[in-house]
């Protein structure tokens, strides 16, 4: 899936705009417009292979990146 399309299935799913995005190599992680300035924010992941979706813990996310088990790069969201 490329990232325009996860980007959609993941604004249709949280029904709120994407904001920021990263490469996590087998998925996308995206951030959302809702959750700028809380501490409480749901982003989420989209498989690259088939669309599934699921709502990700930022705090648990941060700790396998910390321990190396998560490689995550930032990337520009297309225009």
């Amino acid at each position: 899936m490329k990232l325009k399309e996860a980007i959609q299935l993941a604004e249709h799913e949280r029904k709120s705009k994407v904001v920021g995005a990263a490469d996590c190599g087998d998925r996308w992680a995206f951030s959302f417009d809702d959750d700028v300035g809380k501490t409480d924010g749901m982003p989420m992941f989209v498989h690259k292979s088939d669309g599934k979706s699921e709502i990700f813990y930022p705090a648990e996310f941060m700790y396998a990146v910390a321990e190396g088990q998560a490689v995550c790069e930032i990337v520009p969201l297309p225009e």
